[in-house]
């Protein structure tokens, strides 16, 4: 039977309506749409049209249900209410194209999700926005939470995004005309260092997970406050050392501090080692572990910080013997004194002399979640090693070539070795070309400390970027 003429030109009115909605369906969240007082008058006339439509029809109808005995004894009438619904409207019917060359519509399929997630938040922070300002009595504070925003953002964009989104609200009240600023204030939850970095210091709040009693908690820690009694000019460094490094102690369960380069190249192939021969300790090669380069100068400068974060830490030393305090660099049997600064700090109300610090038990060198390890003798009474690389030779004598009757003939010609090799180059060679040496002892004590310590449960990530007209903010993350 075909429809009535009324009905067939409604339904094509309603058909040529639907292109009214043919925007922007991913870029554009539904509420935005029906804040505009224009669309919504337009979708009210599209319902009165059509409603009246159907109630013309539907009364044609009416005698010949009567013939049926409709309505029957109740008396009920029939009636036809139409609501049209925009959000599914548009998100069936409304399609995202980019421009490609020569007048070809690409499919969003083509644009990155990274793109795609940020101009969906951006999108979501108008919409808040203008939700707010629509609101007769606006609240003096208004929090908006952004979940992990580093989805598919590659490294400098995620950087560029906290640096920027508190500028957002200084931008839309200008481009809104607003008498007064947009109180916003953001928080933001991440597990990206790069968002934590940029954040800085004084925006981060870290979660770190905790069990009391069996029942898990998280306490929630201030950055700010934590680090209030720390000189300045160490909280400048630290925020300037993560800045160039990157900020991965907010995301560790555990940490290593170590020297130099060569540390750093051959740690990796230290713990492999250690595993294939200790095969049923913890490994540590399947724990959230960080491992930062800072040196000797700088080492103790992290104190504060690690313990604040509770982080269990390993750090990594050098015995840096001298003849005098502030004197030349000497062989161990010859020093009287240590130049470096993180030993001089760890036991500085004790004798810091290399022979005192040879003295040290396992207990003195570990406090609460720290432990230091610096050179010793590989066996009782034998030679000890400055540096990790004269360390390292002294560990494997006769791959190297080590002589002499005596500890201190041995040490010295280790000694005298150094001044013959360029670390990165000693480094690589040992970390690639020849692995079938053993590892100092005293990397290897520390490093079991480390693996053997707890294992935290991942925590959360706050970072709270502050915007210039809120209230003071901050970041959080997960360790």
């Amino acid at each position: 039977m075909n429809a009535p003429e009324s009905l067939r030109k409604d339904s094509l009115y309603l058909a040529e309506t639907h292109e009214v909605f043919n925007v922007a369906r991913d870029l554009v969240d539904y509420n935005l749409y029906l804040q505009d007082a224009a669309l919504q008058e337009a979708v009210r006339d599209i319902q009165q049209t059509i409603e009246g439509g159907f109630k013309k029809e539907l009364r044609k109808l009416m005698p010949t249900l009567r013939t049926f005995g409709y309505p029957g004894l109740d008396g009920s009438e029939l009636e036809t209410e139409t609501t049209l619904d925009v959000e599914r409207l548009l998100s069936r019917h409304t399609k995202v194209r980019y421009a490609g060359h020569h007048g070809i519509l690409l499919p969003e399929s083509y644009t990155g999700l990274g793109i795609r997630n940020l101009i969906f938040i951006l999108l979501r922070i108008v919409n808040f926005y203008r939700t707010f300002r629509a609101e007769p009595n606006a609240p003096g504070v208004h929090l908006v939470f952004i979940e992990e925003p580093e989805a598919h953002l590659h490294p400098q964009m995620q950087e560029v995004f906290i640096r920027q989104v508190s500028k957002i609200a200084q931008q839309l009240s200008a481009q809104e005309g607003a008498p007064l600023p947009w109180p916003v204030q953001f928080i933001v939850s991440t597990h990206s260092s790069h968002v934590a970095n940029a954040a800085g210091f004084e925006a981060i709040r870290y979660f770190l997970p905790t069990a009391a009693g069996g029942i898990r908690q998280t306490e929630i820690k201030d950055l700010r406050e934590g680090l209030r009694e720390t000189p300045e000019d160490h909280r400048r460094f630290l925020h300037q050392y993560l800045t160039l490094t990157r900020c991965d102690l907010f995301f560790a369960d555990k940490a290593i501090l170590i020297e130099g380069t060569s540390e750093r190249l051959l740690l990796p192939v230290i713990i492999e080692k250690l595993e294939e021969a200790e095969p049923d300790a913890p490994p540590l090669s399947s724990q959230y572990m960080t491992t930062m380069e800072v040196g000797g100068a700088y080492a103790h400068i992290f104190f504060d910080l690690l313990d604040f974060l509770e982080l269990r830490t390993l750090i990594i030393t050098d015995l840096d013997s001298v003849a005098a305090a502030g004197g030349a660099a000497c062989p161990v049997h010859e020093g009287t004194a240590t130049s470096n600064a993180c030993l001089n700090t760890w036991f500085g109300d004790g004798d810091c002399s290399p022979e005192g610090l040879l003295a040290k038990d396992d207990a003195a060198k570990v406090k609460e979640l720290r432990r230091i390890a610096f050179q010793r003798p590989e066996a009782e009474g034998g030679p000890c090693g400055r540096t990790f690389e004269d360390a390292f030779m002294l560990a494997n004598p006769e791959m190297f070539g080590i002589e002499g009757a005596t500890p201190e003939e041995q040490a010295q010609c280790a000694w005298d070795k150094l001044d013959k090799i360029k670390k990165s180059e000693f480094a690589l060679k040992y970390a690639i070309d020849e692995t079938g040496w053993t590892a100092p002892g005293y990397i290897l004590d520390g490093l079991r400390w480390l693996a053997a310590g707890g294992i935290p449960d991942a925590g959360a990530a706050i970072v709270q970027v502050a915007t210039p007209d809120a209230p003071e903010a901050a970041a959080a993350q997960d360790g």
